[in-house]
């Protein structure tokens, strides 16, 4: 006399049965696309991880030189807090901009934009 549990539940697909084998293109595929996954997550971990403070600096002051004509050195940077890693501020005086900066380099939302 069969359990309930066997009545309810459905049989497993052939294959995982034994009785068909996964054909080796379907998983030739799937090793293919596990590896070019991990290649692709690995190199672009890598090159966030390898974002330096300066690079970061650079990249603002550049933006900010761009937008407002003014020099690239008129830019400094301060540690942030939580998801801000670094807050790049340009301009002198009460005319100013302020750039908070992610860990991989991105703007902050809230931040960026002039201040007075």
């Amino acid at each position: 006399m069969p359990h309930d549990r066997d009545r309810l539940m459905r049989p497993a697909p052939r294959f995982l049965q034994g009785g068909i084998p996964l054909p080796k293109s379907v998983l030739w595929m799937i090793v293919g696309l596990s590896l070019c996954a991990g290649v692709l997550g690995f190199s672009l971990g890598r090159d966030i991880a390898a974002l330096s403070e300066t690079e970061a600096i650079a990249a603002y002051a550049t933006i900010y030189a761009q937008d407002t004509g003014g020099d690239i050195s008129d830019c400094a940077a301060i540690p942030g807090n939580g998801a801000v890693w670094l807050i790049v501020r340009c301009g002198t005086g009460a005319a100013f901009r302020s750039y908070r900066v992610a860990r991989d380099g991105g703007l902050v939302k809230g931040g960026g934009g002039p201040s007075a």
